[in-house]
């Protein structure tokens, strides 16, 4: 996650190597506002990829303004680094939140709809979805639009780069940045499997490592809050309190 950098800084910068680019070069760059906002959502039908409800403990937002009944939690009043709070189901994190992220569409009043439609007819603003931490928590919502213009530069703005493959996934071609595995959604069980291990991790330190311990264990209640294994970590922590 990149901030402080306008729209315009993409293009210009197309010709270094990991920079914007235009579609053809196939190389990094924005992602269109609807494919943003299907990777946030990662097939849910909520509000949120979280469900209904968002706030501070979901996402980097502004916690003392929780949106549709989610837990008010002080607010952290500057960007914070990237993987904090929980993934998404495709392994995500921070696609809600942090930042305004820019996207590759010019701003249409109305989306055309359709599989991922991309605003190609030029506006005088590109597209920004997201929120970020300076702002209310509805504003995290994927139905949430934002606009600016493409020079407009802000610390509550910035950019996630999509990357493009050519070929077979883990076959870098000539003309790729690179090849790496995509990997496949996580499922409500293995990310129960997931915590489960590293709450095994985390009690093989106790009587060991007591600092490490609780910040494992606030870390499981931090990445699952709505596994079993996060309800096991809350009441280990306290009572090792």
């Amino acid at each position: 996650m990149l901030e402080r950098i306008s729209h315009s800084f993409c293009p210009a910068g197309s010709k270094m190597k990991g920079s914007m680019a235009a579609r053809e070069r196939e190389i990094p760059k924005p992602p269109s506002s609807d494919c943003y906002t299907s990777h946030r959502l990662k097939s849910t039908t909520t509000a949120t990829a979280f469900g209904d409800a968002i706030g501070g403990r979901e996402a980097h937002v502004k916690g003392d303004v929780p949106y549709n009944g989610a837990a008010r939690v002080p607010v952290v009043s500057r960007n914070k680094e990237i993987g904090q709070y929980p993934p998404n189901r495709w392994g995500l994190h921070d696609m809600h939140g942090s930042v305004w992220e820019w996207c590759r569409d010019w701003h249409q009043s109305r989306l055309t709809g359709g599989a991922d439609p991309e605003g190609i007819t030029q506006t005088s603003k590109r597209s920004l979805r997201g929120g970020g931490w300076y702002d209310s928590s509805s504003y995290a919502r994927s139905a949430c639009r934002n606009k600016n213009a493409p020079d407009f530069r802000s610390f509550a703005l910035g950019f996630r780069v999509a990357i493009v493959f050519i070929g077979p996934v883990g076959k870098a071609s000539a003309n790729s940045v690179s090849a790496v595995a995509i990997k496949k959604p996580l499922t409500p069980v293995d990310l129960e499997k997931q915590a489960n291990r590293k709450l095994v991790l985390a009690k093989a330190l106790i009587g060991k490592n007591p600092q490490a311990v609780r910040r494992r264990l606030q870390e499981l209640i931090r990445d699952y809050p709505k596994t079993k294994v996060s309800e096991e970590a809350r009441e280990l922590l306290k009572k090792l309190e």
